[in-house]
């Protein structure tokens, strides 16, 4: 697995930022079509929401939606409001001494869901450097004014009105100048996910807030931040993410009195706090460093680091192939030859993989979306139900607990006629599957196993074939 970072420096949006939608687009088209989009807010709404909330992004959003050549769908993904559901596993922390203040952060997620873009712009008169979410949005950044900011996953699965919480992290260094007109914003614009942010300014004032779509922002006077808030919600996100363990390690480390950047910094690329595990979602792409002092940013990967500043940006290149030992950078820079499109946005369904275990009929050239019972064939099937781009779908925990995020008030029951659905075969090659899936995977004597059986036979009952969720257990690397 390999993610080309791309470093391009734009004051306004231009060229340059149309080429990257230009590029990125087809993917992020059909991740939104995919996952529920177009059954969202109207176009209207979602800029009326833009215009209450935050109206001093409106010309920068006029601007890119001029950009895509007014196309409306392209405008609805951009206003991030109420997007589709998304997850990103992250660890964060920031350190203020007398010396120096430092925000550090892990990004962890599967490497081909990351845009790989490191964008340097000027759009409201702030010079601003972020790792770049949806073609505008923010995971990480800095602004002039000495702000640095980055979010994580905050281990809920609720979901409601608000926007897209990389928007709100952009809105705040386009507009604020310190942690505490930063605070102010995420007390006002609403999140539609649970996300915990990490704030740091050149005074050194350092919080976390959590915010979620269901109740006020909770501000932490201690700036550390996994994957949950407060008591885990979520028990097996909790687990797989080692979200305590992870977060017991940075008080830890924050307790300790000789404790510099340095140390913080090498903290973040060991275990736990450092991740491999790729193929199921959950490695780290890039450790990210923000010195609000000097203005400065820096991406870590264990055999390099690349240095960027505020006020002497370098447009360039680097290629970072992923495995289970890790991330290396292959070289310093890769040429635009080699690399034909901007990043890597989710584009396709997962790789299929044989389990020879399974001796089935599947065809994966014949998977087309049909209803599950042969009295429904003959109806047009309805379009797919929102469903979370969760990187760990391959975590079996995490698929027996789909119908208790339902039950919680997640849309994401849906599994039935989704791209895995198998056009003309027999509909008791289910069962052959559910028979054989204990034994063939090894996890008869295992609570998850069972709890995935079940859900899977209710699922049968509904008149639905799971076929989304065992297409991933085909796929899985196990």
């Amino acid at each position: 697995m390999q993610l080309v970072f791309n470093a391009v420096s734009e004051a306004q949006p231009g060229p340059k930022w149309q080429t990257l939608f230009q590029q990125y687009w087809p993917a992020y088209r059909a991740w939104f079509i995919q996952r529920g989009g177009e059954q969202g807010p109207s176009l209207t709404e979602a800029e009326r929401a833009l215009r209450q909330h935050m109206p001093e992004l409106v010309p920068t959003f006029e601007r890119l939606v001029e950009l895509t050549g007014g196309d409306e769908l392209a405008a609805r993904l951009l206003s991030m409001y109420q997007p589709p559901a998304y997850l990103i596993s992250c660890s964060q922390a920031a350190l203020v001494t007398a010396q120096e203040r430092v925000l550090v952060r892990n990004y962890d997620l599967d490497p081909n869901l990351n845009e790989g873009l490191i964008l340097h712009s000027q759009w409201s008169g702030r010079p601003v450097i972020a790792t770049s979410e949806f073609l505008w949005g923010v995971a990480d950044g800095i602004n002039a004014d000495g702000l640095a900011l980055s979010l994580a996953f905050g281990g809920r699965r609720v979901v409601g009105e608000g926007f897209g919480i990389p928007l709100i992290l952009r809105y705040m260094l386009e507009v604020c100048a310190d942690v505490k007109s930063a605070i102010a914003v995420l007390q006002r614009v609403p999140s539609h996910m649970a996300y915990n942010v990490t704030l740091l300014d050149r005074q050194g004032e350092a919080v976390t807030v959590q915010v979620a779509p269901d109740r006020a922002p909770v501000v932490l006077n201690t700036p550390v931040a996994t994957n949950h808030q407060g008591t885990p919600e979520w028990a097996e996100h909790a687990r797989f993410t080692a979200t305590l363990e992870r977060e017991q390690h940075l008080h830890d480390h924050l307790a300790s009195e000789q404790l510099d950047g340095e140390g913080l910094i090498n903290a973040f690329t060991r275990s736990p706090l450092y991740n491999t595990d790729y193929q199921r979602g959950f490695g780290t792409l890039y450790t990210a460093v923000y010195r609000p002092q000097q203005g400065h940013a820096e991406w870590h990967w264990p055999n390099a680091v690349w240095r960027q500043n505020l006020h002497d940006f370098k447009e360039d290149q680097r290629l970072i192939k992923y495995s289970a030992a890790g991330a290396k950078m292959t070289s310093p820079t890769v040429s635009p030859a080699a690399s034909p499109a901007v990043g890597r946005p989710v584009s396709s369904p997962p790789r299929r993989r044989k389990v020879r275990e399974f001796p089935t009929r599947l065809n994966p050239a014949r998977l087309t979306p049909i209803p599950a019972t042969p009295a429904a064939r003959t109806q047009r099937p309805q379009p797919a139900r929102q469903e979370p781009s969760y990187g760990y779908q391959s975590y079996w925990e995490s698929y027996a607990d789909y119908s208790r995020w339902n039950q919680s008030g997640g849309d994401y029951s849906h599994w039935g006629q989704s791209y895995w659905t198998q056009s003309g075969e027999d509909d008791n090659e289910i069962r052959q599957i559910l028979g054989g899936l204990r034994q063939s995977l090894g996890g008869a004597r295992q609570p998850w196993s069972g709890r995935l059986l079940d859900w899977c036979k209710e699922a049968e009952q509904r008149g639905e074939i799971p076929w989304h969720t065992l297409g991933h257990v085909f796929t899985a690397s196990y």
